[in-house]
Order: C-alpha cells, then structure tokens, then sequence
C-alpha cells in the first residue's frame, strides 16, 4: 500500500474507486482493449429495446456483435440480470433485491482496499472506438484479483459497486483510526508541553 500516513493519503484510492464504478456497466476488456471490438461499456436499463432484443440476423446478442446493433437512445446490458450475449435497453439497471440472493458470506474489507491499491488501472480505448478515451482496470485483472462475476472478459456492475463499498468502508476505519491515534497523540504533546512549561517556570527566576 501506499502512504498510510494520515488521511490525505488515501485520496488516489478514492480516485481508483471511482474509476472501477465508471467502468463497471458490462465492460468486456481484454489487456488490448475489447475482445476483437466485438463489445462496450453497457451503461443503459431494464427496458428491452428494439424488438429483437439488440439480436443480429443470426440470434447473437449486441454484446456478441457490439452495441452498434442497439437502436440511438439505447445500450447494451449484459450481466445479471440481463442475458449473458445482452440486450439493448435505456438503462441497464442491476438486480439486488435481497429475496434473490443467497449463500451471504461477510467480506474481508482490509482485502479487498488492498487489493484494489494493487489493481492496475490504466488509459485505453476500445479497438473499434479509437477517438473514445476510458480509464479502468481490465476485467481479467478484475476477476483474477476478487474471483466474481460470470465471465473473466467482463466487469459487471454489481460487482464493482461491490468492490467499491466494500473498499470505501475499510478506508473509512482506517481514516478513523488514524484520527484517532493523531487526536490522542495532539492531546499527549499538550500535555508534555504544560508539563515542560511548569518545570521550566523555576528556572527563569
């Protein structure tokens, strides 16, 4: 980790959590960019678009093909809770309704902000979009470093917003402490210099 001095040294951690939420929405990346230009950052919702769904004459889904089959106005979602191929629609909203879920497990927030400091972010451009600047973490690093999601090419939504919370709140503690262990230690020197002063009075006579 980096400077663990005080809480001014977290503020590029904040920036990177910031960054992984950016990039999250059903980004396929691959250490070049996309998988051969064939997706994008869904960044869209819940209702289905066109009405094939954003399929191509051949059934495959816009996050096989690329969101350009998606009408103007709509985006490729894929991911939970969306097909895995995607579909276009408005926004791509995430499912996370308790009842569906199962299997809650308490997260080790300490190794998760770790990993995350560790995360290699970067500059790039998708190879069909090369006007079209994006910062972020590639997925294959994502999915080797937390081990989440269905597909290794992919950073889903919910898990990076997963990721980010779980990496906030573990900043939070450490920047408590820290404050902390700075207001006791303020205290301890006030109370050394009184001590100091009171000794030195005598002297000064």
């Amino acid at each position: 980790m980096r400077n663990r001095t005080g809480p001014g040294g977290w503020s590029w951690i904040v920036g990177l959590i910031g960054t992984l939420s950016a990039v999250a929405c059903g980004s396929t990346t691959t250490q070049g960019g996309d998988a051969g230009g064939e997706s994008r950052d869904a960044a869209g919702g819940a209702e289905a678009g066109a009405a094939d769904g954003g399929n191509d004459a051949q059934g495959r889904g816009c996050a096989i093909v690329g969101a350009d089959v998606c009408p103007p106005g709509q985006n490729c979602c894929s991911g939970v809770p969306y097909p895995e191929d995607g579909v276009c629609a408005p926004t791509c909203d995430m499912k996370s309704d308790r009842d569906t879920k199962e299997s809650l497990v308490s997260v080790d927030g300490d190794a998760v902000l770790d990993k995350v400091s560790r995360l290699r972010v970067t500059r790039w451009n998708y190879r069909d979009q090369p006007n079209v600047q994006h910062i972020g973490p590639m997925a294959q690093d994502f999915h080797a470093a937390f081990g989440v999601g269905h597909d290794e090419r992919v950073i889903t939504a919910v898990d990076a917003n997963g990721v980010a919370l779980a990496a906030i709140q573990a900043l939070h503690r450490r920047v408590e402490r820290l404050e902390t262990e700075t207001a006791q230690l303020r205290d301890e020197n006030a109370r050394l210099r009184r001590e100091s002063a009171r000794k030195e009075r005598p002297l000064s006579r």
